[in-house]
Parts: C-alpha cells; structure tokens; sequence
C-alpha cells in the first residue's frame, strides 16, 4: 500500500507505504532496488490513521523515522563556502538564515534529528571549499559546528574525541581521551 514518495539528500527516491491494511509502521523501500514490476488491478483505499505519518516524515531529513520523537531546534556555524552550497541545496525546508557574516552563517532548523541528517552534518562538516571553489581539508577548522540542541553538540564532540583517540600518535593523550570517553556519556544515547 504506498503512500508517499521521498527523495533522500543522495537523490534516491523511496516509495513509503503500508504491507497490509493492519501495519502500524510504515515500509521504506528504495526505487533503485526494485528488479521489476508487476501491475495488478488489485487498489486499495486510503487508511485516515496511518496519514499521521506523513507529518513525521515532513519534520526530518532523509526517510527513516523514528517513532515518538519530536522536532528540535538545530543551529549549526557554517563556512562561509559552506553556507553556499547549503543555500543552494538546503537540508531541509525548515532551514533560515539566523545570521551571516563574511566568516561564518548559522542555520537554523525545526526537525526531528535522526542518523541521516547527524550522518549529513559529519559528511559534510569534513570539506571546506579554496576561491577555487576547490575541495580542500582545512587545516584550522571543519565546516561545520553544531551549536544546538546540547545533546547533539555532545554527540560530535564525543564522535570526534573517538576519532582523534584512533589516530593520535602520543600515547599519553590517547590515554587521557580514552578515560573521558570511558566516562558516563552525559546525554541519553541516541538511537543512532
């Protein structure tokens, strides 16, 4: 029974619907993988109640849902070469400007967080841009910094502390990230 099409940050497009009429959650499943086709003249009618999600999915990124979360505030800092190409191919439509200057914009969102959009944030966050316009790593900062919600910007810090601990050559530091990652994680873990 499908419902919706969506198209995920990647450009693939997913029919969202229902296996049968008593389904509770819904079914993604990615055009790409269909192998072929087979039209039948079997229809079926619309169920009121399994709408809800169509809300759901409106209120995040990417097309997996997470079942009882609601939309959060996301402010991110951006590169000034970044904050371009965001403005070109927004993350979500809830995306604004909250400010901008010559260094730096930060964006603000309404969404419901899932492991797409924390997936697209670390995808992103690791390129910046020359005049070029030329990929290049930066050597002083990622493009990308998560300002909030609090829980997110303490889920990069500790992803980030986690990679920085695999390649750090000094052992004496490795050491002490490690303690601080082997403490108690501050926030819920999140789902992704």
């Amino acid at each position: 029974m499908p419902y919706w099409m969506k198209q995920n940050s990647y450009f693939r497009w997913y029919i969202i619907g229902f296996e049968k009429e008593y389904s509770t959650f819904p079914t993604v499943i990615g055009l790409d993988k269909i192998k072929s086709i087979l039209v039948d003249k079997g229809k079926f009618d619309r169920i009121p109640k399994l709408e809800k999600f169509k809300e759901d999915y409106e209120n995040q990124f990417g097309v997996y849902i997470y079942e009882g979360r609601n939309p959060e505030i996301v402010r991110i800092e951006v590169t000034r070469f970044q904050a371009k190409y965001l403005k070109s191919l927004p993350l979500h439509p809830s995306q604004e400007i909250e400010s901008e200057n010559h260094e730096a914009t930060i964006f603000k969102y309404k969404l419901i967080i899932n492991h797409e959009f924390a997936y697209e944030l670390l995808r992103q966050n690791i390129w910046n841009f020359n005049l070029n316009m030329l990929a290049f790593p930066h050597p002083k900062r990622t493009a990308i910094k998560v300002l909030e919600p609090e829980w997110l910007v303490d889920y990069f810090h500790h992803t980030y502390k986690r990679a920085y601990t695999a390649y750090a050559e000094n052992l004496e530091v490795r050491e002490k990230l490690q303690k601080e990652i082997d403490n108690e994680y501050p926030f819920d873990i999140p789902v992704f």
